[in-house]
């Protein structure tokens, strides 16, 4: 019993080690024609007790946006253009931007901490949403 005990505390009880560093945080945007950059996903509001506890549970949305800050990572540290298309077709499929708009995209990276100072743009771009 205490084998398993010894086995299973780490996964309970999470390492402060478990990241090796803290790096710089991505950021996905995007604007319609001329307009204010905002994040794909907006972050909501407050949340109840159970709303908070289902999405412990089951939240595909964020799942799905998390993928895409794994695949903005990927793409920071090989930047080809095979990995660019697919990261832009990935994001504008996951906005909810009307279907053959316009718009700007880009990937900015935030150093932690900083307070608008370790900003870093990745790339920006123009895309038909599909």
């Amino acid at each position: 019993m205490l084998r398993v005990l010894s086995l299973l505390l780490p996964a309970l009880i999470p390492s402060w080690r478990f990241f090796k560093e803290v790096g710089p945080s991505p950021r996905i945007e995007l604007r319609g024609a001329g307009g204010i950059w905002q994040d794909l996903t907006p972050r909501t509001g407050q949340r109840s007790f159970a709303q908070v506890l289902l999405h412990l549970l089951w939240n595909p949305v964020w799942n799905e946006y998390l993928y895409l800050v794994t695949c903005s990572e990927r793409l920071a540290a090989d930047p080809s253009p095979e990995a660019q298309a697919a990261f832009i077709a990935r994001a504008l499929a996951f906005s909810d931007v009307k279907s053959g708009s316009w718009v700007e995209l880009r990937l900015r990276f935030v150093e932690p901490g900083s307070q608008g100072a370790g900003q870093a743009i990745l790339f920006e771009t123009m895309a038909q949403v599909p």
